[in-house]
């Protein structure tokens, strides 16, 4: 399996484990120096193992908390909510030949356990 979210991916490691990654900005290196060039490419960088979907969920919510500057309680609830949408159409748009109906019913089920605000 694998779910690309935004700048998030989330993939299969085996049987047991889930890694979830960034998709950002990383400094290259010099190869007999290992001094970085100062140049940017996009790469995939580790992020964590998650035993469980709603886990992997979670952390990419909270990286999107982390990166906005919501001062109010509404603000965040807007900003779960939009992630929670996200998440929701990103597996609706998955391809059929890939996901069967019921592979994507199971991980629609994992959104609204997501970071549960509490009131």
């Amino acid at each position: 399996m694998e779910l690309i979210i935004g700048d998030f991916r989330v993939r299969t490691l085996d049987d047991l484990n889930l890694v979830v990654e960034e998709h950002r900005d990383v400094l290259e290196k010099d190869k007999k120096t290992m001094m970085n060039t100062g140049a940017k490419r996009k790469d995939w960088c580790f992020v964590g193992y998650f035993g469980k979907l709603n886990h992997a969920l979670n952390r990419i919510i909270e990286a999107r908390i982390n990166r906005s500057d919501t001062n109010t309680l509404v603000d965040l609830q807007k900003l779960v909510q939009q992630a929670k949408n996200d998440l929701l159409e990103e597996i609706n748009s998955m391809d059929n030949r890939i996901y069967t109906h019921s592979e994507r019913v199971k991980l629609k089920k994992y959104v609204p356990e997501a970071f549960v605000l509490s009131k």
